[in-house]
């Protein structure tokens, strides 16, 4: 498994965070954030996940741990299409 990098706005190559996406987490427990593969492209768009025992459309949920952002991790991977990767602590991971 490797690590998405993103460059930062100071040109610094670092470990792509959750934090880093923009994330927002709704009272009612879904999870939104910038997709990590199209964003630093230039072409950012939303990936939602719900967290438990929030579910979506289709009765998906995920299983979640930590502090959000900082310390979040998500069981079981998310699959957004253009990214298939783990939330662990807080970092994003391909």
């Amino acid at each position: 498994m490797g690590v998405d990098r993103l460059w930062m706005e100071n040109g610094e190559e670092g470990s792509m965070r959750l934090r880093d996406l923009n994330p927002k987490l709704s009272d009612t427990g879904m999870l939104r954030f910038y997709c990590p593969v199209c964003t630093p492209k230039g072409d950012a768009h939303g990936i939602r996940v719900p967290l438990a025992p929030a579910v979506d459309r289709h009765g998906q949920s995920w299983q979640h741990t930590g502090e959000f952002p900082d310390t979040l991790t998500l069981t079981p991977s998310v699959d957004a299409g253009c990214w298939h990767g783990h939330i662990v602590n807080g970092e994003i991971v391909s």
